[in-house]
């Protein structure tokens, strides 16, 4: 059994009709999904178009963009959310507890192709700011990895993989 985890309504597509993305998980996760031996429960992010009657249809499904429950350790759940703009959207993570770091993961829709293309894959870690200044963030970016089209060329939705060591 699955249920839904997150559900983001948006504009996918450019056509002027609010689309859908679903994130569902098995309903088991928490106790079947185990990462530490290469056996996550993956999570299924569905891109759904809306019809001009107000159903959606399928256009691609994915299982391998949005992290696991266990994927973050013991700092927990890292997937956090999704947010739609315009014909883009994208796939957040983010731990925070002893280790800080952040993901967004960002696709846009080609009108030629009619599919979605991995446009940037952006990743923070943050370390606990030594700073004396009172006024001073608690904690300052160490890394910060901007990757796009330049450095991964063209990737579809579908193909995008999380769990590859480069996640392309």
């Amino acid at each position: 059994r699955y249920e839904a985890i997150a559900e983001k309504k948006g504009n996918l597509n450019l056509d002027k009709t609010d689309d859908c993305i679903l994130v569902i998980r098995k309903t088991t996760e928490e106790t079947t999904s185990n990462m530490d031996e290469g056996k996550p429960d993956k999570r299924i992010v569905l891109l759904l178009l809306g019809q001009k009657d107000g159903s959606y249809k399928l256009a691609y499904k994915n299982q391998n963009v949005a992290d696991c429950i266990d994927c973050g350790g013991v700092f927990g759940d890292p997937f956090s959310g999704i947010s739609i703009k315009n014909g883009y959207f994208s796939i957040e993570h983010k731990i925070a507890g002893g280790h800080h770091w952040e993901q967004i993961i960002t696709f846009k829709f080609n009108k030629t192709k009619n599919n979605w293309y991995l446009y940037k894959d952006h990743f923070i870690n943050y370390v606990l700011n030594t700073s004396n200044d009172p006024n001073a963030e608690a904690l300052i970016a160490d890394v910060d990895k901007l990757k796009t089209v330049k450095d991964f060329g063209e990737i579809s939705f579908q193909s995008f993989n999380i769990y590859s060591k480069k996640g392309y």
